[in-house]
């Protein structure tokens, strides 16, 4: 007998910056009309051109699609994730976490239970829900925190 994995519903999650979103559709729409033109209309000798701009418009595309389908950020009840491209999808749990520092340029800190830091750098999220998001992870470390007291 299989068991089924839970389906985890995130608590609340954040959208990516429009502007990023729409930078990235020219991006991949310029690229792949460019490499269909070159296949399509260009003599023989003007295909090597389009060999070369495949990949990067492949690429452009896949990660055009990610940023239409999947939000930026999405926190759930014990970790939380972060999309920020196609070759970066990273996971944080909220036990290895002792807080969150103040928002500031665009980025905060994340302290550890062993007292290393790591800094937050969030450039493609909406700036009106940086300061949502990083309430919104102290609110789950501060509740972790509680768990790990009450454990102890």
């Amino acid at each position: 007998m299989k068991i089924k994995d839970e389906i985890e519903i995130p608590d609340c999650y954040f959208e990516r910056h429009p502007m990023i979103v729409a930078g990235s559709v020219v991006l991949s729409t310029g690229l792949i009309g460019a490499v269909l033109y070159l296949f399509m209309y260009k003599d023989f000798y003007a295909h090597g051109w389009a060999l070369v701009l495949t990949p990067p418009a492949t690429i452009s595309g896949f990660q055009t699609i990610l940023f239409i389908l999947n939000p930026y950020a999405l926190v759930y009840k014990d970790k939380f994730e972060l999309k920020k491209h196609l070759f970066s999808g990273k996971i944080w749990y909220f036990n290895d976490i002792e807080r969150v520092s103040e928002v500031s340029n665009g980025s905060f800190d994340i302290i550890y239970n062993d007292g290393e830091v790591e800094k937050m750098k969030l450039g493609g999220i909406k700036p009106s829900h940086l300061k949502q998001l990083r309430n919104e992870l102290h609110k789950h470390v501060y509740l972790s925190l509680e768990q790990r007291d009450l454990l102890n």
